[in-house]
């Protein structure tokens, strides 16, 4: 159940909005998107203890981006991000 929850709580509050946001500002300019699909991406401490998996959540793609640690099996791919951003 948490992770039903989980994934329609993301797709209600970020992806669709994101989605109908991007859609609605693509007639006056290019917009570009991304998905962050990281399902095993590390989390903050605090969210390392919540009784399920996190998957691929909200923020942590900003762990690639700016060094704020945690990252010591995803090296190679935090400094792929950057660039492609």
């Amino acid at each position: 159940m948490s992770l039903g929850y989980a994934a329609a709580v993301t797709d209600g509050v970020f992806a669709c909005v994101a989605d109908r946001i991007g859609e609605a500002l693509r007639r006056g300019a290019p917009v570009y998107a991304y998905e962050f699909d990281d399902r095993g991406a590390p989390a903050p401490e605090p969210l390392r203890r919540a009784p399920f998996p996190l998957g691929a959540s909200h923020s942590l793609e900003l762990r690639y981006l700016f060094a704020v640690g945690g990252l010591l099996r995803s090296a190679r791919r935090s400094a792929r991000c950057p660039a492609r951003w």
